[in-house]
């Protein structure tokens, strides 16, 4: 499977077709447009070196006829100037979902109160009805062309293989059936607890997901590797890894990242995954011998599984991320090539892509 994607891109109402010198912006209603248009960023590869454009937009330009089908052209740009758009647009809020609740107390109110319903005619009722929806359609497309960070890549040479071969390694991991983030380790030897050999740990875990979306406000032309957990989500773009911690984000670079994979027992008290393997079995209450423990009379077996372990090291943020995997061993050719896109140079300040690029 290919990471590319889409070739034309949205946000809200409006779409962008890339040309060789900008982007062509159109709606999908000819000179009907709601909000503003959004910045289009262009990222593109030379000699293993990421470059950086994007659009500029003024006011004549942002007006709704003006925009259907306009060509607006790139200038330089860098990668702190990204990461500041999306860290601005990761803080607006979604106002469509404040007039959806509005609009939903207000339908509570009405049919509580069903006098008023006596009282106001049909007619006007269904003007209300009809009024909000309008309000909530509009502002839904007004918060996408908002928040949506807009962004091509033009990968080529050996970048675009070895992120290809990202991809594909990805794909290995999102395969498998289930995936935890570990919260806590803790060996438990109290009478009411798992009783287990000293070389099995017992973990606190809660489920991740391992899809290739993105985050939530991003239109790309490529699929995005992306492993949300309860506390961090990383997406593994072509240029940097960026880390959403609740309201903040920041990227970090290939290099900034370790990933250590190796297998791990597990002692499965739920469901067993069906690409899981079970390597032996426990008691829920065992003494010191690991044989069951008879002062129990419900002392049912539990499954010892073997699951892949990785562990993310962020460098320069100091967090460890530590990843269970239903299936044993996957994640070597991740790690594998996570290092490979380390080896490629950091993108140049705009006054050097002359220098460079000729």
């Amino acid at each position: 499977m290919l990471f590319y994607s889409h070739k034309n891109l949205r946000a809200g109402l409006f779409c962008f077709s890339l040309l060789s010198s900008g982007v062509r912006i159109f709606t999908k209603i000819p000179k009907f447009c709601i909000g503003s248009c959004p910045i289009v960023n262009h990222i593109f590869t030379k000699a293993n070196i990421f470059y950086y454009r994007a659009t500029v937009l003024d006011k004549k330009s942002l007006k709704c006829h003006n925009v259907y089908n306009k060509f607006l052209p790139f200038q330089d740009s860098s990668s702190s100037n990204l990461l500041t758009e999306v860290q601005q647009k990761h803080k607006l809020y979604f106002h469509y979902q404040i007039w959806t609740l509005l609009f939903l107390i207000l339908s509570i109110v009405l049919s509580e109160y069903f006098k008023i319903l006596e009282i106001l005619s049909p007619f006007f009722i269904s003007m209300i009805i009809l009024g909000m929806t309008v309000i909530v359609i509009f502002n839904y497309f007004r918060d996408q062309s908002l928040k949506t960070t807009v962004i091509f890549y033009n990968l080529d040479g050996e970048i675009k293989q070895t992120y290809q071969k990202l991809f594909d390694a990805f794909q290995e991991l999102k395969s498998c059936s289930r995936a935890w983030l570990v919260n806590a380790a803790e060996d438990t030897f109290e009478s009411h607890e798992i009783k287990i050999k000293s070389d099995v740990s017992v973990v606190q875990r809660s489920l991740a997901t391992i899809n290739t979306k993105g985050f939530r406000q991003l239109s790309t032309n490529i699929f995005v590797p992306s492993i949300k957990t309860s506390k961090y989500h990383l997406y593994f773009l072509p240029d940097k890894i960026f880390v959403f911690d609740g309201s903040q984000v920041e990227t970090i670079s290939y290099s900034d990242i370790i990933l250590i994979a190796d297998n791990t027992e597990f002692i499965e008290k739920y469901d067993v995954p069906l690409d899981a393997f079970v390597i032996n079995h426990t008691w829920q209450y065992a003494n010191k011998s690991g044989k069951a423990d008879k002062r129990f009379k419900f002392n049912r077996k539990i499954p010892i599984t073997y699951y892949s372990k990785l562990t993310f090291k962020i460098l320069s943020k100091d967090i460890t991320i530590i990843l269970h995997f239903s299936r044993a061993y996957m994640g070597l050719e991740f790690s594998n090539m996570l290092k490979e896109m380390a080896s490629f140079s950091p993108c140049s300040p705009p006054d050097q892509w002359e220098q460079e690029i000729g």
